[in-house]
């Protein structure tokens, strides 16, 4: 639909966010945070929405801190029923929360294995560190 917006397609309206960059669809997140507690970006960092990347593009360090709360491998590699008992992941931007449940970050492998829509980037910005929230993100 080109030039509006179709409420038939969002279940909790369009969240309008400002750009922190207009080089790239930019903006600054807060924090994420796991069972109300921060687990990443807990001083604020940039993050791009770009629905060229498939999963979140997370900085190495926060993908290890990810990893380890969520009980994956250091591949990001996790047993499906362990998958099933996942919290969401709750983003924080602009003063509200966008909360990703595993059914959005989980994956099913064809070994019978999951796998977290997680993959490691490090792009450091003149604001701190980078996050690319693709599909995984922008689906919900």
């Amino acid at each position: 639909l080109f030039g509006a917006i179709d409420p038939y397609y969002t279940t909790q309206g369009i969240s309008w966010i400002p750009l922190s960059a207009e080089t790239y669809w930019q903006i600054t997140m807060e924090s994420i945070s796991i069972n109300g507690a921060p687990v990443a970006c807990s001083s604020g960092c940039q993050a791009i929405v770009d629905t060229g990347t498939t999963l979140l593009a997370v900085p190495i360090r926060a993908l290890r801190t990810l990893l380890s709360q969520l009980g994956a491998s250091s591949s990001g590699e996790i047993s499906c029923e362990a998958a099933r008992n996942l919290p969401d992941l709750i983003f924080h931007i602009h003063g509200k929360e966008f909360p990703v449940p595993p059914r959005a970050y989980v994956l099913r492998q064809s070994n019978g294995y999951c796998s977290l829509g997680l993959q490691g980037m490090d792009v450091p910005t003149e604001e701190g560190e980078l996050w690319i929230l693709g599909d995984v993100f922008i689906r919900e």
